[in-house]
């Protein structure tokens, strides 16, 4: 078992040997999380017997500072500078706190109406300046290129598309961006379709389908199929469009679905092309539906 001889600090996050902390049998290893500079510190505040401005000193001289908000010890770098008379120094609030405050203010902000037109304006006016809108790219695009902005960029975005606030915005979006170009969507199919890289992708995945199919079981007749479209009285299962009507599997055969009546039902092609290859509850979930799944017990009698 490897034997540490080194801790580090919960406050001024530094390294130090076992002997600078003390003693406390609740924790794991038996030692007090605080270094006891730090805990001789914090008593003295809490007792009264050092000033804030004493405290203050002591933590800056370890490389600390307390933010007024959350409380919390942090490093210089934790914090914005801010210019004042005299000089440069760090603001009141860690860069974690301030950003927390901006990013509330700037969401309860923009909902205004008068703002948002403000903003249009704003954002149209600037458009019209070709020579600042250029210079502007250019910094932002040499900006983004440095590795640890992509890094944070990344992990912003992850953090952000979780929100399910988000999510159903952009779910939202998308059901009615492709409600508003139904036509531009097929038209951009057809030509997908017809372009040589289209068809190869077409043929690679009928060719995979097919080999899917031979390895599952696969009884499902035209008899049976048209059983099916008479049982949903020839609508999607799904929303109960009458166009466009498509196979799609219950349990999708990439995931050991058999190709069988008990495991088929007639959906439009939006619909198909939403769930893809995820079952049912799955697909459910992602749209934010409760699972109220009957349609198998319907489709055995059908088989």
């Amino acid at each position: 078992m490897r034997t540490l001889k080194n801790k580090r600090c919960s406050t001024c996050q530094t390294f130090k040997p076992l002997n600078d902390f003390g003693a406390d049998r609740t924790k794991a290893d038996g030692l007090d999380r605080r270094c006891r500079l730090c805990t001789s510190v914090r008593k003295q505040r809490q007792n009264g017997t050092l000033s804030k401005n004493e405290a203050r000193a002591e933590l800056a001289a370890r490389g600390l500072k307390r933010c007024t908000h959350c409380g919390t010890e942090k490093s210089f770098d934790s914090f914005k500078m801010q210019k004042r008379k005299g000089g440069t120094y760090p603001t009141s609030w860690c860069r974690d706190c301030s950003n927390a405050l901006s990013r509330d203010f700037m969401r309860e902000h923009c909902k205004k109406p008068e703002v948002r037109k403000r903003m249009t304006e704003y954002a149209r006016e600037y458009e019209k300046r070709p020579e600042r809108l250029a210079k502007h790219r250019e910094r932002n695009r040499e900006y983004m290129r440095r590795e640890d902005v992509r890094e944070r960029f990344a992990e912003y975005l992850k953090t952000y598309n979780e929100r399910p606030e988000v999510q159903k915005r952009a779910r939202e979006w998308r059901a009615e961006w492709r409600d508003n170009n139904r036509e531009k969507l097929a038209e951009a199919s057809r030509r997908y379709l017809q372009a040589e890289h289209g068809k190869l992708q077409h043929r690679l995945t009928s060719s995979r389908r097919r080999a899917r199919l031979r390895q599952v079981e696969c009884t499902l007749t035209k008899e049976q199929w048209f059983a099916v479209l008479e049982a949903y009285g020839y609508r999607c299962a799904y929303c109960g469009a009458e166009d466009r009507l498509t196979i799609d599997h219950v349990e999708p055969i990439s995931k050991g679905g058999a190709h069988t009546a008990k495991n088929v039902v007639p959906a439009c092609k939006p619909c198909n092309d939403s769930k893809s290859d995820r079952s049912v509850d799955e697909w459910f979930a992602s749209l934010g539906h409760e699972v109220k799944w009957t349609l198998p017990i319907r489709i055995a009698a059908t088989g």
